[in-house]
């Protein structure tokens, strides 16, 4: 491990970069390599996409390295699996966790961006709307509180819950196309 990694309980977390430079070229490369925009013509929601998946890119190597020292270890884990998770909005839980909150504020404004607004962008996943799927996001929140390894599986829903609407004194079910432009996460 080098200088700038530190163990925490079971996870291995990465030092924060010092400036909001890091975080705003890895968002304007992802809004040039995987999203094909510039940033004079990118919409809000290809800024959201781009600033979410310079965020999962650090999330990821973070995950990558705690399962590694899980496996050398040969740590327990906890497998969870649920037909639903209720887990909301993910931006602003993972600029948090990461650490990166106010780093992505700072970058986001020098791209010209608010990061309020662009959390508006994100859409609820539809992967559960009651008791069950809140109780499952629940007990993944309480594992990584007590720091316990734990993994939750599921099913990817391509549409999620219905949407329901009354036409004419009739019940109408739609389909929630969550996924329609995309979801990083």
């Amino acid at each position: 491990m080098n200088k700038n990694n530190t163990v925490i309980g079971s996870v291995v977390t990465e030092s924060a970069p010092q400036s909001g430079d890091s975080l705003k070229d890895s968002i304007k490369r992802h809004l040039r390599l995987t999203l094909a925009r510039h940033l004079k013509n990118a919409s809000k929601r290809e800024i959201w996409m781009a600033t979410c998946y310079a965020v999962r890119d650090q999330v990821v190597d973070r995950f990558i390295n705690t399962q590694s020292k899980h496996s050398e270890a040969k740590t327990r884990r906890v497998y969870y699996l649920s037909l639903e998770y209720l887990m909301g909005r993910l931006l602003n839980s993972n600029l948090c966790n990461a650490g990166v909150l106010e780093e992505a504020k700072v970058a986001l404004d020098e791209l010209g961006y608010d990061l309020d607004e662009l959390l508006e962008e994100e859409h609820d996943m539809g992967l559960g709307n009651g008791g069950l799927g809140r109780l499952a996001a629940c007990f993944l929140d309480s594992m990584a509180t007590m720091d316990l390894p734990a993994i939750g599986y599921g099913i990817h829903y391509q549409f999620g819950l219905f949407r329901q609407s009354f036409e004419k004194g009739r019940q109408m079910e739609r389909p929630d196309d969550w996924l329609r432009e995309g979801n990083p996460w």
